[in-house]
């Protein structure tokens, strides 16, 4: 399924299912398409994260791995 022709579909599948969308580029994974709800968490974790000194390269990965 190519994002550019299904992008409505798409969508749909991430707000109304709650699905998570992972982008492909050349077969490897280059982004991921969630809904607002577990982005906001997820961007809210990574805030706190760095607050408590805890932001490292290595958590980000995890964080982007996890998700």
């Amino acid at each position: 399924m190519t994002v550019r022709q299904n992008l409505g579909d798409l969508l749909s599948e991430v707000q109304y299912r709650k699905g998570k969308v992972i982008i492909t580029k050349a077969g490897k994974p280059v982004a991921a398409l969630v809904d607002i709800a577990l982005f906001e968490r997820i961007r809210s974790w990574m805030r706190s994260s760095t607050r408590c000194g805890k932001n490292s390269p290595g958590l980000r990965q995890r964080a982007r791995k996890a998700g």
